[in-house]
């Protein structure tokens, strides 16, 4: 289903590669036109360029009739997909939602968890982190105990040797979150300077600096911090599409580089939530019709 959400920055997907293979193709002919063809071999590396990339694409874990650029990544009994609202005999939004039941261990990455976890993932490919800010959603708390929460997998280096998936839980955003509008939708939205963000590293153990072993991003568990000590350490930092060795996300796919989600790995109670109006810094893109 195509609707109007749409990805506004979809060609940021491909500078990296245009840009870079210009520069080859350059450097190329330059190379011919002054040493001529033996001097150009491949002992001068003008026939590739280490900076020439192809993007990552999310893998759905179901069928679903979601946007384009917007997948269901949701593990065991749990789905991603656009239902009706119920605001008016039309509107639609997109649902999150867990049913009851347990699940057989080794759905999740780490392995364990018998519950489920639904999981919106979007399209991202190594995006600066400061341009997914403010990250916002609409949301609408329809039933059960869980709120939604959001995740972003950040690649500390943009070379994807160093990606690593940081959370705001959504136990954690009451105070990022508007009192309700006349539909019953709250507005949620988060910055890098907001105390929200736990790191899931798989191994339960903080983001530390090289440098010094500060913490850049504290563990799951402990209590949250800003993104500042990250952006500091590595400015350029980016957000993007991948496979990361957090335990809360499906097993063996490449996750999508931002994640709505509602549920966690021990979550066995049924839960649903809408969510409309999904915002990515100067990105908008508005609730289904």
């Amino acid at each position: 289903m195509k609707s109007r959400f749409s990805q506004p920055g979809s060609a940021a997907h491909s500078i990296f590669v245009s840009n870079s293979l210009t520069v080859v193709l350059l450097t190329a002919i330059s190379c011919l036109l002054l040493l001529g063809n033996t001097a150009c071999s491949r002992e001068t590396s003008v026939y590739s360029d280490p900076a020439v990339f192809t993007p990552v694409t999310p893998s759905a874990t179901n069928p679903s009739n979601l946007p384009e650029d917007f997948y269901d990544q949701s593990v065991g009994l749990a789905k991603a997909q656009v239902q009706p609202d119920g605001i008016s005999a039309t509107s639609q939004a997109i649902e999150l939602k867990t049913s009851a039941g347990t699940n057989p261990v080794g759905a999740f990455n780490g392995g364990i968890g018998t519950g489920s976890k639904a999981i919106l993932g979007f399209d991202i490919w190594r995006k600066p982190l400061l341009d997914v800010f403010p990250l916002g959603h609409d949301v609408q708390k329809f039933n059960g105990s869980e709120t939604v929460g959001v995740s972003l997998q950040i690649d500390l280096t943009c070379d994807g040797s160093s990606l690593h998936h940081i959370i705001a839980h959504g136990s954690e955003l009451s105070a990022f979150t508007s009192v309700a509008d006349s539909d019953g939708y709250s507005r949620v939205e988060l910055r890098h300077s907001d105390l929200v963000w736990v790191i899931d590293a798989g191994d339960g153990l903080p983001l530390r600096n090289p440098d010094d072993s500060s913490v850049l991003v504290p563990a799951d568990g402990s209590s949250p911090s800003s993104l500042n000590a990250l952006l500091s350490r590595y400015p350029g930092a980016c957000v993007s599409n991948g496979k990361t060795t957090a335990k809360a996300v499906a097993k063996g796919i490449p996750t999508a580089g931002i994640q709505w989600s509602l549920g966690l790995d021990d979550t066995t109670d049924a839960n649903s939530s809408f969510l409309k109006r999904l915002r990515l810094g100067s990105d908008i893109f508005e609730e289904l019709e």
